[in-house]
This record gives structure tokens, sequence and C-alpha cells, in this order.
């Protein structure tokens, strides 16, 4: 007969064999982890570039063309308000003839678009805020910031960036400096991180489990440009 030379395993070596299972199942669950982290930030960020692109794309288009059809020196091209809220966020308002506003209407009179927070939602009220109503844009807004470049002694060639509330002259504003923070739609950290924000000439500090970016954009207002005049 055989001798049966079968051993079970030792108290340590069971010990030995557990903390190394271990030791590996955190090493894997930390990965995935990890993993599963930055992918949810990398979505985040893609998601709002593109977000902030279409909003800035639009800052282009429409404050560029301010005063389209109108003339360079009425005041009625472009005008800011510095809110009131207890986020004090900003709005703007700009003029055009012979253009479609962001409620897809056309006049020969002049129309008007005022940009403005609602919460955290970017509506665009089309003819200065009468009928149609306002047209949300975008939502997750954080802030919304706006300077004016005002040239003072008519070499159009801006002095100085202001707020809204120290223009005295809007016909001056030759330029504008928009800012905007946008926040991720979910939350992305696994702890609050506290966190101070500077976009232009103000500041909010915030402290959640979101993401947040910042954005800027500077815009000349091309119908208070010198004109070209071609030589031959």
């Amino acid at each position: 007969m055989l001798a049966n030379n079968t051993e079970g395993f030792s108290l340590l070596e069971v010990l030995v064999s557990i903390l190394l299972a271990s030791f590996l199942f955190l090493l894997i669950f930390n990965a995935n982890f990890n993993y599963a982290a930055n992918s949810r930030l990398k979505t985040a960020s893609l998601l709002m570039d593109q977000n902030a692109n279409t909003v800035l794309n639009y800052l282009h288009k429409k404050i560029s063309s301010a005063g389209a059809n109108l003339a360079a020196d009425n005041s009625d091209i472009i005008s800011g308000q510095n809110a009131t809220d207890i986020k004090h966020n900003d709005s703007i308002s700009y003029g055009f003839k012979n253009m479609l506003d962001c409620a897809g209407t056309r006049t020969v009179a002049i129309k008007y678009e005022k940009l403005t927070l609602n919460g955290s939602q970017l509506r665009c009220d089309g003819n200065g805020g009468l009928k149609p109503g306002p047209q949300p844009m975008l939502d997750e807004i954080a802030a919304l910031q706006f300077l004016y470049g005002v040239d003072t002694d008519n070499d159009y060639s801006v002095n100085q960036y202001q707020p809204a509330h120290k223009v005295t002259d809007w016909r001056q504003v030759r330029s504008i400096q928009a800012g905007l923070v946008l926040r991720s739609q979910n939350k992305i950290f696994s702890k609050k991180r506290p966190k101070t924000h500077k976009v232009l000439d103000h500041s909010f500090v915030t402290n959640d489990r979101y993401l947040y970016r910042k954005y800027s954009l500077n815009l000349n207002l091309r119908n208070r440009l010198p004109s070209i005049t071609k030589t031959q």
C-alpha cells in the first residue's frame, strides 16, 4: 500500500494567502476606481468644453455684430447691467437691425437681445425681453461676467476696461471681455473641494464635489471700429 503523504496547509500559510489575495483585490479595486474617476472627469470636461464653445461662439457672432445697420455712435448698440442678485452675475444687451434675434424674429426696426442668467440657466430675451419670451440656451453656468473696453479719447483704442456700473458713455465702448464659469452636471469628486474662482473682476467660492471650468473671450465691436478705405 502507498503511504498517504497529503498534508494540510498550516495556519501561517493560510493567513499569508489571505493577505496576498486581499492585497491583489485592493490593487484591482483601486485601479478600477481610479479608471472610473478619470473617465468621469474626462467625460465631464469634454461636455463642458463643448457647451462653452457653443456659448462663446454665440457671443462672438452676436455681440461682435452689435450695431449692424445702425449708426456707429448709437448708444443702443450695447449696454450692460451689473446684477444685484447674491451671485453677482452680469447681463448684457445689444441692438441691431435686419438680423434674426434669438427668438427667430426679424423686423426692419431696431431689435434687441438680452443675455442673462436665471439661476444657473443662460437665457436670451429676444426683442429686449418682450414677446416672444426668453429662450433657454444652456444650464449649469456658475458665473457670467462682462467688462467693457472704453475709448475715452476717441482714437479707436481701448484705454481701460470697466464694469457696467462705471461706464458713463456707452458710445465709447469698443470691445468687451466676457468670462464664464461652467459647472459639471453631476458630482465628479469623492470629497468636497473648496475653491475660489476669479472671473474678470468677480470672485466666488465653492465647496462641493462638482467640477468647475473657467472660459473667457475678447470681442471687438466691428461696427465701432474705423472703416477701411481702399485706395488704388
